[in-house]
């Protein structure tokens, strides 16, 4: 029976270390595994050729490998993921926009981050994008950064009607690049906010009295994210009032 050696390497280290190889740990390396008794993720395969991704192994920590990184000679073909992307949102809602009142201040900052890198990259480059919403049909107006060298990106929110029980997702690839300028590895990451009525304080999709006690509560305040400043100006004065009184009665479509 021809046998496979599992020397130590660099490249395949991701992937062979969340291999469950015949339901055992691994540590330390190198080793010898016989090809047709490998148990990946619970389910015993037999005969070979084998194919490893990020994703096989048990969960809970429970016989996975470890003391890699691993190399695999003659009888495996493993997929690494080289690289990972968080994309984050700097609020969970936004109100929509209304040109004549709002201007485009109500918007979201969007991060993106790298969170693992084994392509040895030296720089990144960042295409940001925003999802035409599946309702709407619209999607949200960048107004800030998003360029290829931005790590963050500010979005505003679409001109009134935009309001919707679904979220508007925003998503930005990012690309590796070695010191050469050569492409060495792409990850994604998307993030999204809803989009709420102006005067729904409570987001509970409708303007009520009750978004009108957020208002009295917060009335002369000052600062940002406040819920009662329906016209993002950084204050809740009387304007505010004006517009929950103007869309008092609203509701978003089911």
């Amino acid at each position: 029976m021809k046998r496979h050696i599992l020397a130590i390497g660099l490249f395949l280290g991701a992937a062979l270390g969340l291999a469950t190889l015949a339901g055992s740990g691994l540590t330390g390396g190198p080793y010898v595994i016989d090809p047709i008794d490998i148990n990946c993720g619970g389910t015993r395969s037999t005969g070979g050729v084998y194919e490893l991704t990020a994703s096989t192994g048990q969960s809970g920590g429970i016989g996975k490998s470890a003391g890699g990184p691993y190399e695999s000679t003659g009888g495996f073909w493993a997929q690494v993921r080289l690289m990972g992307v968080t994309v984050t949102a700097s609020r969970g809602w936004v109100y929509e926009n209304d040109a004549g009142i709002t201007a485009n201040r109500h918007a979201v900052t969007f991060t993106a981050t790298v969170t693992e890198d084994l392509s040895g990259s030296v720089s990144y480059a960042y295409n940001w994008e925003a999802v035409v919403h599946p309702v709407v049909g619209v999607e949200m107006v960048l107004v800030g950064g998003g360029g290829p060298a931005d790590e963050t990106a500010t979005y505003a929110a679409p001109q009134a009607p935009a309001a919707s029980r679904e979220a508007y997702a925003v998503t930005c690839q990012v690309v590796g690049k070695s010191a050469e300028g050569w492409d060495t590895a792409d990850a994604s990451g998307e993030a999204a906010v809803i989009v709420r009525l102006l005067g729904d304080a409570d987001g509970d999709h409708e303007v009520t009295p009750t978004d009108f006690s957020v208002w009295r509560v917060q009335n002369g305040q000052t600062g940002t994210d406040l819920a009662g400043d329906f016209n993002g100006d950084g204050q809740v004065t009387v304007t505010d009032f004006s517009i929950w009184r103007t869309h008092n009665g609203q509701a978003v479509p089911q």
